[in-house]
């Protein structure tokens, strides 16, 4: 547990406990005291155990390799520009003619024949009427249960 903005060097008594649907737990009493206030001299002293392990060839290597990095995407972001800008752009007409199966999904060239429409009066032509199979839907809405 971590308790902020407390006074350096004084003693404070926490009492601590957990409430659940079961009740509440038991009470924990625990005494601390906060460390002095550090000086700026003790703060350098502290820091400067790090700076004397501080090793700059390791930064300059690291940030050297990740602007690198950069150069090179950024050249070829460049060339790859440059192609395409240098490419003639090919005129429209070429474009493809495509049927649009998703507003007609049943729209298939070679099945035309199979269902062309006659009109008049000779039932000899008629195609034999297909069955329609009557699909059942379960929803579960709650407790009770729609069939549809």
């Amino acid at each position: 547990m971590e308790v902020y903005k407390l006074a350096p060097n004084s003693s404070y008594e926490f009492r601590i406990w957990a409430n659940n649907p079961l009740g509440a737990g038991q009470i924990v009493t625990t005494n601390v005291t906060t460390l002095p206030e550090t000086s700026e001299d003790d703060l350098v002293r502290l820091i400067q155990i790090e700076l004397d392990k501080f090793d700059p060839r390791w930064w300059i290597l690291a940030v050297a390799i990740v602007l690198g990095t950069l150069v090179i995407l950024s050249v070829g972001l460049i060339i790859v520009y440059c192609k395409e800008a240098m490419e003639e752009e090919e005129p429209n007409d070429n474009m493809e003619l495509v049927a649009n199966i998703f507003m007609n999904p049943g729209f298939d060239e070679k099945d035309r024949a199979k269902h062309t429409i006659y009109f008049g009066d000779d039932e000899s032509d008629e195609e034999p009427l297909e069955k329609f199979k009557r699909r059942v839907s379960v929803f579960f809405t709650g407790p009770t249960i729609k069939r549809i």
